[in-house]
Parts: structure tokens; sequence; C-alpha cells
């Protein structure tokens, strides 16, 4: 029996908080002045500077703070393509529309013809690849990144990371130096290429009007998950059709390119994924573990192995089959060892061994309360032995009654409604019937 419920952790934090009274505006204008004084101070000197957890307009920001988190993302890239420890795949997506004006019906059909082989010789020309575990990655010049003409950074606590999005504007006839240069060629040769399949062409304008760079960082780890590269071109020139196509005359033609490189990236390692392991005695489940390896990997290329802290209690086997051996307040602690590309990782599980809970009852299975009063419900786990003796509380409806961690309910509102107790072994329940009259 399993029971992956994850126990609600307790954090204690200290937040100070100061209190500015208001005097004049011309004494707060000082006082915010100095703040900021201060923080860039601290931004530039403190080695152990951390991101903050809010949205940031870097421009409106003092310039250290800009630095810094440019620096920070340098240094994340950096991690992960000279660690070798990383599995980089890529996809590319490639968007091709041309929006010339004052064009006949039947011009504008030979131009969607285009249009339609463009975008699937360019899918075609430029590879999806892959870096594998063992191999630095090269996937731009991380010279570039403070070079950006604009950038956001903003937080996502709910996925646990940062988002950073870098603009870089560029001149008219210019590729961006350290973003693919070899590449833009390519592009501009192939739009020109498909145009002189129907006649003779004079090439106008042949631009790369900016890239972005997107990346997202797992901020408990400090660590790059996502990438994107977006390069968006202009192709203009003069068309005139020939041979067979002389009568359509000649056009300006232009065409507008974006082309998209998209990384996801896995670190080698190992992650087991239960939060913790609930046994009976002589009991047994499976470790779900996920090896950060190349999927072509043989097993001579890794080791992964599986240790007990105590054997007494709890033992598992080389396939991560984890047996309850003896029950105990105390949990063994589960080790899996991944040994790879040279390095040793490890994560954990806390494996208890426990009298299972068999059933649980309520002091009272009804109650009539007045709004506004409080009545305590008592919850008992049996056996008497039964290891583990918490329970979980729940309100059918909240607008009548609510209930806390204690089992203390509150009338809210004229009603009824069910206070449900589940234990957190073995998931029993028993329900009290709460009515609420004013």
């Amino acid at each position: 029996m399993t029971d992956n419920k994850k126990s609600p952790e307790k954090r204690l934090g200290t937040k100070m908080q100061i209190a500015l009274m208001l005097v004049c505006p011309v004494l707060m204008i000082a006082i915010c002045s100095v703040l900021i004084w201060f923080y860039a101070s601290v931004a530039v000197d403190d080695e152990s500077f951390s991101l903050p957890r809010e949205k940031v307009l870097p421009k409106t920001q003092v310039s250290a703070q800009r630095e810094d988190i440019l620096s920070f993302f340098t240094q994340v890239l950096e991690n992960a393509f000279e660690s070798g420890e990383v599995h980089i795949s890529q996809q590319n997506n490639v968007s091709v529309s041309e929006i010339s004006s004052d064009m006949t019906e039947a011009q504008n059909s030979f131009f969607k013809f285009v249009v339609e082989n463009l975008s699937g010789e360019m899918a075609a020309m430029f590879s999806s690849d892959e870096i594998t575990y063992g191999n630095k990655a090269e996937l731009f010049s991380l010279g570039v990144i403070d070079k950006a003409d604009e950038f956001v950074f903003e937080t996502d606590e709910e996925n646990k990371l940062y988002k950073i999005e870098l603009l870089y504007n560029l001149p008219k006839e210019d590729s961006a130096d350290g973003f693919f240069p070899e590449e833009d060629i390519e592009v501009f040769s192939l739009v020109e290429e498909q145009l002189g399949s129907l006649g003779s062409i004079e090439p106008k304008i042949r631009s790369l009007n900016f890239v972005k760079v997107y990346g997202e960082i797992d901020f408990t780890s400090d660590k790059l998950r996502s990438m994107k590269i977006s390069r968006s071109y202009s192709v203009c020139s003069d068309v005139e059709f020939t041979g067979d196509l002389e009568a359509l005359g000649s056009v300006d033609t232009y065409f507008n390119v974006l082309f998209e490189r998209n990384y996801t990236v896995e670190y080698a390692g190992i992650e087991i994924e239960q939060d913790e392991i609930i046994l009976t005695a002589n009991g047994y489940d499976n470790l779900s573990v996920i090896a950060g390896v190349d999927e072509n990997a043989s097993a001579g290329d890794f080791a992964l192995t599986f240790t007990s802290s105590d054997e007494k209690i709890a033992t598992v086997d080389e396939n991560g089959v984890v047996e309850a051996v003896n029950v105990s307040q105390t949990p063994a602690v589960i080790t899996a060892e991944l040994k790879y590309l040279g390095n040793t990782y490890t994560d954990e599980v806390e494996v208890f061994v426990v009298v299972e809970a068999e059933s649980v009852s309520l002091s009272k299975r009804s109650l009539e309360i007045k709004a506004g009063e409080t009545h305590t419900l008592t919850a008992t786990v049996k056996p008497k032995k039964a290891t583990i003796k918490d329970v979980d509380w729940y309100s059918l409806d909240e607008a009548v009654a609510t209930v806390d961690e204690n089992g203390n309910v509150t009338a809210v509102g004229e009603g009824e409604t069910k206070i449900v107790a589940v234990s957190v072994n073995g998931g029993h329940t028993v329900s009290c019937t709460v009515t609420v009259t004013q």
C-alpha cells in the first residue's frame, strides 16, 4: 500500500516592514533617492545577489540591476552549454508571408506557390538537431547577451520559473553577429532563388529585422529549462516575369520570414518521483525513478544502484523494489544513486512501515449549531496500534460551515453541509452532518 500524499510543510519566515511617515513630497523624494542609491550599491557589491520574485521592466530600473540580471542569464547559459550534462532537443518553425500590394489575381497565385515552396524548403534546410549528454552546446555566442536593446524579466511562481526575453533591433542590410549569420545569407538566397524561377529579379532589400531570445529558468535550481530564438527577415525584390509568364508583367515583392529555433533542456541526474512511501509489514512498492541518461546509452555507460539506510525496517533490491520488514516509528531512507559521465547523482525517499489504519470515527455524526458558534469534532483512527493517526478535514460547503486542521467547526450561514474527516493512512472517511440555524 502506498500513500503519496505530501505532508504540508511549515516554513518560518521573518518579514521586516519599514513604515515611512508622510511629511512632505520633498522629503519623500529624498528618502526614495537614498534607497535607490543604496540598492544599486548592494546589487553591485554583494556577490550573493538574488533576482527579485516580481515582474521587472529593467528599463525603469537602475542600470546595476539590468547588468546583474543579464550576467545571471549569461552564467545560466554558460553552465548549461559547457557542463556536458545536458540533453538539448531542437525543433524549428518557419513562417513565410508575402505582403506585396497592387498585384493582379494571376500574379498573386504564382507568389502563393512561391510561399508554399519556401516554407517547405526552409524547414528542410535547417535541420532540427539535438545535443546529447556528454557534449558541449554551442547554440550561439554568449557575448551578445548584454547587447540587447530591450528585455523583460518576470517570475512565474506557479511553475517556479524565471522568464527572460531579449530583443535585438538590427539595422537594414545587417546580420546579428553571434546569431547564425551564415543562415541569414541562406535565407536571403533561397527567397531570391524561388523568385528567380518566375523571371528576372532585382534585389532591393535583404534585412534581418530583429532577433528575440527567450529563456525559461527553474528558479529552484537556477537551471535552464527551455529557450527560443526567433529571427525576422524581410526580402524585397523587383520581379519581371519572363518566358511563358511574360504577359504577367512586373511587380515589386515583399516577403517576411520568421524562423524560430525551440530548445528543450534536460539534465543528467536521478529523480525518485514518490514524495514518501507508506507500507505495512511485508508490503512492497516499486520505486518510480527517472534517470537522466541518453536514450541510446548502454548498460556499461552508467550504473544505477539502490540502498536502504536500515534494512531492519525496509529493504530495496537492484530493480528498485522496496519491501517492508518491521513496523517502526522512524522511516528507512531509500537512496537511488546514478553514476554517469564521471559524476555521481543521488535522490532519496523516506519509507514508513506502519500498522495500517482500518477505520476512522467521529465524536458526533450530526451537529446543530447557530451561525457564529463553534464546535470541536474529534476523530479517532482505529485500531489503537495504528501508526499514523492523522486526519485531514474538509467542509463540503464553506458558505455554511468551515473546519480547520484540528476539527474546529465554525458555523457561517444558514443551511446544511457535511464535515468530512479522511485518515492520512488508508484514506478512510467519515462525515458529520452540520445544520446551521440563525
